[in-house]
C-alpha cells in the first residue's frame, strides 16, 4: 500500500490472523489405558517369582555353608545340592506360601522371594555325593539351608515396553494375595491373581476391579443383609441356592450385582498366577475382590 505521496506504507491485513503453537488439552476416554511406571514394578520383575512347588523340588539348593552360621554373607561358601556350571552366577530364592485358589483350594504356585547373588566355581556331582560350590556376592535377606537356586536372569528379564490394552475374550479372576502380606490396597499397590497364562492372560493387560455387593434375605421382617438373618433364614438362602429354587416363599435371597472399583494392569504372567499393579481406585481394594472383562 502506498500513500499519497506514493511511499510505501506498511499496514496490518486484519483479513489475517496470527497463530503461535499451544498446548491443547483433551479429554480421555472412560477406556483410556494408563502408562505403567516401570520404576514402581522394577523390584517385582527382579526379585519376586511364583514357581510351581514341583519345579522347585527339581532346582539345585543349598546344604550349607563352610561356616556354621545363621546369617550367610558376602564371601561365604555355600554348598549345593546339583551341578552348577563353574562361573556361572545363580539367583539364591527362599520358598514361601503357597498361592492357592479360593474357590478350589487348588495350590497354584508357590512365592519365591530373592535372598542373594553366588557364583559357582565348583561344579559338583550330586549322583556322587559331591556338593557343588558358589561363593556368596550379594545378599539381600537371610540365606537360610534348603534356600534354591536359578540362573541369575532365569525371571527377571525387564520388558522394553508394555504394550497395555483390554483382552479380546472376557475373563474373570480374584485377587489372592499381595507380594507385601497386606490385607487393602491402593493404587500403584501389586497384588496376586488366580489368572494365568492358563486363562489367556498377557503381560499388558488391563483389567476392571470389580466388588461383588452383599446378598440380601427378604423376609416376613423385612430385608437384611445375610450376616445379620437369623440362622433359620440362613439355611433357607443355602437351600435355595443348593436346589435352584425358592423353598419358603416369605423368603427371597437377592444376589446383588458387582459394582466397578478400580483398574489394575497385569504385568508378569506365570501358568496360574500373575502380577498386577492397581492404576485406579475408588474404594481400597481387599483380597477377594474381582479382576474381570465382560
Amino acid at each position: 500500500i502506498y500513500d499519497t505521496d506514493g511511499n510505501p506504507r506498511l499496514v496490518i491485513n486484519k483479513a489475517y490472523r496470527k497463530l503461535s503453537p499451544m498446548g491443547r488439552i483433551t479429554p480421555k476416554g472412560k477406556d483410556a489405558i494408563t502408562t505403567l511406571p516401570l520404576a514402581l514394578i522394577k523390584p517385582y520383575l527382579s526379585f519376586e517369582q511364583a514357581i510351581n512347588s514341583d519345579t522347585i523340588k527339581e532346582k539345585p539348593y543349598i546344604l550349607g555353608a563352610n561356616e556354621n552360621t545363621k546369617t550367610q554373607t558376602i564371601d561365604h561358601i555355600l554348598y549345593v545340592k546339583g551341578n552348577l556350571k563353574r562361573h556361572q552366577a545363580y539367583a539364591i530364592y527362599h520358598k514361601g506360601a503357597p498361592y492357592t485358589d479360593p474357590n478350589t483350594g487348588e495350590e497354584l504356585a508357590s512365592r519365591a522371594s530373592y535372598v542373594g547373588m553366588a557364583r559357582a566355581f565348583r561344579t559338583g556331582d550330586a549322583a556322587n555325593g559331591e556338593p557343588a560350590s558358589v561363593r556368596v556376592e550379594s545378599v539381600k535377606r537371610e540365606i537360610k539351608q534348603g534356600d534354591f537356586l536359578l540362573p541369575a536372569m532365569e525371571g527377571q528379564m525387564l520388558p522394553v515396553y508394555f504394550e497395555m490394552h483390554r483382552p479380546e475374550q472376557p475373563m474373570q479372576g480374584q485377587v489372592i494375595a499381595s507380594p507385601r502380606e497386606m490385607k487393602e490396597f491402593s493404587t500403584m499397590d501389586v497384588v496376586v491373581l488366580n489368572l494365568g497364562s492358563e486363562q489367556q492372560v498377557k503381560v499388558g493387560h488391563v483389567l476392571d476391579i470389580e466388588r461383588q455387593s452383599p446378598k440380601v434375605i427378604d423376609s416376613a421382617r423385612g430385608p437384611r443383609y445375610t450376616e445379620d438373618s437369623s440362622r433359620l433364614e440362613k439355611l433357607v438362602s443355602a437351600t435355595s441356592e443348593l436346589f435352584g429354587s425358592e423353598t419358603d416363599e416369605d423368603s427371597v435371597t437377592w444376589k446383588m450385582p458387582a459394582e466397578k472399583v478400580g483398574e489394575m494392569i497385569i504385568f508378569k504372567v506365570y501358568d496360574k498366577v500373575s502380577y498386577a499393579l492397581i492404576t485406579k481406585n475408588q474404594h481400597p481394594i481387599r483380597i477377594g475382590d474381582l479382576a474381570v472383562i465382560h
